[in-house]
């Protein structure tokens, strides 16, 4: 999870709205969360766990990092 939002790239290489990032990142947290409970029951919060603390901050850093580009901002960041 921590490298996802690092990695995430367009078809073409560049790189995806601020918003997109979140998005997709929250998304695939979600679905890991209710895959590992469906399948092994086991239960865990991708959004608050200290384990998945460098994720976050991996996500929030690659935000920062595209809300200094224009055309890569959302409009209420």
């Amino acid at each position: 999870m921590k490298s996802l939002a690092f990695n995430m790239k367009k078809i073409n290489g560049e790189d995806h709205k601020e918003g997109v990032v979140k998005l997709m990142w929250n998304g695939t947290a979600k679905i890991l969360q209710e895959k590992y409970f469906n399948e092994f029951g086991v239960s865990f919060n991708p959004f608050s766990d200290i384990e998945f603390k460098q994720a976050r901050d991996a996500r929030d850093m690659k935000r920062k990092e595209l809300q200094k580009i224009p055309a890569k901002r959302t409009h209420s960041a």
